[in-house]
């Protein structure tokens, strides 16, 4: 039953969004900032030679306290690939043959070593990025187009409303704005009551409603277990990057290495951490708003600016009341004239009364000819 004739013969021209504020945000946050941060580390790591810097510890026994620039590119790149910490399994050399230069100390190695995961962390914040776009994405493909369609309808049809006079006909332009009457013209009457009955159906709907909670859902759950994996994880936690570390090279010698970038390694983890909470602080205020404000007829977008009001009050969130809160974060598309005009919402809620919209009256109370009463099965149809 969404409306779509018409539509685009009078677009609006500012476009419409299916995101709040809150949305915007978070989305920002999570998917943007994140994404950002984790392409930063992997240039930073993989493009630039100066990240880790290596120097040999016991090579110069056998090489007599040479060490080439071939050598060093070759250590470096082997420690880099390996990322295994040697330096809490050192011990010195017990042989004394092997110790032949003077003021040289040999170390040898025992146990397993250490491998160190500081180079996944980019990788998990590029992961994290991308789940944290999938409930964006999910609400964009199911549920941005119907939206779309339902507030480009509601703008259509106020500004129909509102420059219609009482014979059905433009508004021509007046010193003062004109106020619909009780014998309100057959074709407004027919308006209000497509609006009408358009808005029931919204109130029996719950399609958009429960995708845009799961969306929430979905959300909150991305961001709590990223903050746990982060916490519970320990190649993921901070305490984990190191600064230095010793390599074994091909099982031959030791070389003492220095990560100059997990400085901000850890800069950015603690940044990371506080943008998961604010996602999920902004993620937990959308539960707030659905459980508190949105059910909330004086609210109503429908209430306060077309002065209609729904028989039916149900207890639990409907797609009418998404609607309507989508319909107050895209009050640009609305006509001028609704929102800023108290002679012309007056007029049209003195309309929408009449086709008993406003249910402070009966369809006795309406039944005289001058003032027809439709509905959803007696709407006339109008006829050229």
């Amino acid at each position: 039953m969404y409306y779509e004739a018409g539509i685009g013969a009078r677009k609006p021209e500012s476009p419409v969004t299916a995101e709040s504020p809150f949305d915007r945000i978070v989305k920002w946050l999570s998917v943007y900032v994140i994404g950002l941060m984790a392409l930063f580390l992997l240039v930073k790591e993989h493009v630039f030679d100066d990240v880790m810097v290596c120097q040999p510890i016991n090579r110069a026994v056998k090489e007599h306290l040479s060490y080439s620039q071939t050598q060093a590119i070759y250590d470096k790149a082997y420690c880099s690939a390996n990322m295994t910490d040697f330096s809490n399994n050192l011990i010195r050399a017990e042989n004394e043959a092997i110790n032949r230069i003077p003021g040289v100390t040999v170390l040898g190695i025992k146990g397993n070593p250490k491998l160190m995961y500081q180079r996944y962390f980019p990788l998990a914040l590029a992961i994290q990025a991308v789940v944290s776009y999938l409930p964006v994405l999910l609400w964009l493909l199911w549920c941005t187009e119907r939206l779309t369609i339902a507030i480009k309808y509601i703008a259509h049809m106020c500004k129909d409303l509102a420059k219609m006079d009482c014979n059905g006909h433009p508004v021509q332009s007046t010193p003062k704005p004109f106020m619909f009457s009780r014998a309100a013209s057959v074709e407004a009457r027919q308006r209000l009551g497509q609006l009408d009955c358009q808005i029931n159906y919204w109130l029996g709907q719950k399609y958009l409603t429960r995708l845009f909670i799961a969306k929430l859902v979905l959300t909150e759950l991305i961001f709590i277990s990223s903050l746990l994996c982060y916490f519970l994880s320990s190649p993921l936690y901070v305490s984990s990057f190191k600064t230095q570390f010793v390599c074994r090279v091909d099982d031959l010698s030791l070389v003492s290495c220095t990560l100059p970038i997990v400085r901000i390694y850890v800069v950015i983890w603690y940044a990371n951490i506080l943008v998961l909470d604010i996602c999920i602080l902004f993620t937990a205020f959308q539960f707030m708003n659905i459980l508190c404000c949105m059910l909330r007829t004086k609210d109503s977008f429908f209430l306060t600016f077309l002065g209609m009001e729904s028989d039916s009050q149900p207890k639990t969130m409907t797609d009418a009341h998404l609607i309507s809160y989508f319909c107050y974060q895209n009050l640009r598309v609305m006509p001028p004239d609704i929102l800023l005009c108290q002679a012309t919402r007056a007029k049209i809620s003195l309309t929408a009364s009449s086709t008993l919209i406003s249910f402070g009256e009966t369809e006795s109370d309406l039944s005289d000819e001058a003032t027809p009463y439709y509905t959803a099965a007696n709407t006339p149809i109008a006829r050229k």
